[in-house]
């Protein structure tokens, strides 16, 4: 039997703010940022009981750094906006510990590494949005480029155990798109997102591949909904619900050996109201196909590497639903 008993103190100080300047004709700029320091601590004592191997372990690190943003805004017309940004996100580094003694750390060109490095995020944006027919057609339509450095990920040691690793840099471009259009009882929404992620280096200690892109991120999804709502007799009113949304595929994990893909599914539902003010009555259909996609393919870390893995998406489901209100 084997058990490990760590402790992890955290301590985090920050300044941030933001200022909005109007340029003029249209035009305002938005600069802000945050400035932070934190102090990570760790302590660890692991001991397999059976043997009475023991192994402890206690380090300290500190980052200090600033995360800035800048928008350039033009709005044309109280209705349309135009803009540009950019902003940066951080994230601390940290200490890897394991439940077995034996465990080796910092071997040369290996992994796992006792200490694993902050990783870094820079987002760059550039879209439109504007409302139109007296404000009941809306649409917002963007570009964006998002820059990812030194990349942490949860990994898995041939254990089953997890570590975290700094596995390279990538990145992810991308286009989305929004829009809603609403009419008397009607209103109809649609959304899509396009992605070409990719993983541009990789750690040449990690089994990494630049060809699975970055893990998580399908290339493609997309929505539909449309709702309309009248009113029926005396005090009474009747809606319908209809949805539809497709996740693209994608990896589990930057893992070359075992990245399972999962993804590639629709989601639907149908559902109808009947409600006055105290009474509602809702009739409702998901998965209306009955799919089984796979939604996420994980469930066991210890089998993971031996076996596919899946969690498939809820059966049909109909459900009916009374609420009344006294």
């Amino acid at each position: 039997m084997v058990r490990e008993k760590r402790r992890d103190v955290l301590g985090e100080g920050a300044l941030f703010g933001e200022a909005i300047g109007d340029l003029g004709g249209g035009w305002s700029l938005t600069l802000g940022g945050r400035l932070f320091a934190t102090r990570s601590e760790a302590s660890s004592r692991a001991a397999m009981t059976t043997t009475g191997a023991e192994a402890t372990f206690r380090d300290a690190r500190s980052y200090v750094g600033f995360a800035p943003k800048v928008v350039m805004s033009f709005a044309p017309s109280a209705a349309t906006l135009i803009y540009v940004q950019a902003a940066e996100g951080y994230r601390s580094g940290g200490f890897n510990t394991a439940v077995i003694p034996t465990q080796t750390f910092d071997t040369a060109g290996g992994e796992p590494q006792r200490h694993y490095d902050g990783d870094e995020l820079w987002s760059y944006e550039a879209g439109a949005k504007g409302a139109w027919v007296d404000g009941r057609l809306r649409l917002r339509a963007a570009a964006f480029l998002a820059s990812w450095r030194n990349i942490q990920s949860d990994q898995l040691l041939p254990s089953g155990l997890p570590y975290t690793a700094n596995l390279g840099d990538g990145r992810n471009v991308g286009l989305e798109f929004e829009g809603s259009y609403v009419h008397e009882g009607l209103r109809l929404d649609a959304s899509f997102l396009l992605n070409h992620p990719e993983l541009e280096t990789v750690n040449a200690a990690f089994p990494g591949r630049k060809d699975l892109g970055l893990a998580g991120v399908p290339q493609g999804s997309v929505s539909l909904a449309a709702n309309y709502e009248r009113p029926v007799g005396e005090g009474w009113r009747a809606s319908l619900d209809v949805r539809a949304a497709y996740v693209g595929r994608s990896r589990l994990s930057f893992d070359g050996a075992t990245a399972p893909s999962m993804g590639g599914y629709a989601t639907t539902r149908v559902a109808a109201r009947l409600r006055s003010e105290r009474l509602s009555l809702g009739l409702a259909v998901d998965n209306l196909f009955d799919g089984a996609g796979d939604t996420f393919a994980y469930g066991n870390p210890f089998t993971l590497k031996l076996s596919p893995q899946s969690t498939p998406q809820r059966p049909r489901t109909i459900s009916l639903e009374i609420r009344a209100q006294y």
